[in-house]
């Protein structure tokens, strides 16, 4: 729910919002490191090692691609909008976590 609060409010102008969203994706950072520390810590992404990406996730993300059915749909998001890739769930983990 956090990472759609930060995607939706994105694009706010008002410093007051700036603010608030500065602190979400802080929130969002600790309580991603917090779960880090929870797993084995010889276990992590098969995108990443550290901050630089694997072979895998490069090979992937080679393919990676925004699909619209109209170009004119981008004029809808600022030039600064990030758009984040949405996170799959694994058949081994439970649903309810990533929704």
């Amino acid at each position: 729910m956090l990472t759609q609060l930060i995607e939706d409010h994105q694009d706010c102008e008002d410093p007051d919002e700036q603010k608030i969203l500065m602190k979400w994706m802080a929130e969002r950072d600790k309580l991603r490191n917090d779960i880090k520390y929870v797993f084995n810590e010889q276990f992590g992404s098969v995108f990443r090692t550290y901050h630089n990406p694997t072979y895998f996730s490069r090979r992937l993300f080679r393919f990676a691609d925004i699909y619209t059915s109209n170009i004119a749909n981008l004029l809808n998001y600022s030039v600064n909008h990030t758009f984040y890739p949405r996170r799959g769930v694994m058949p081994h983990e439970y649903i309810s976590y990533f929704v």
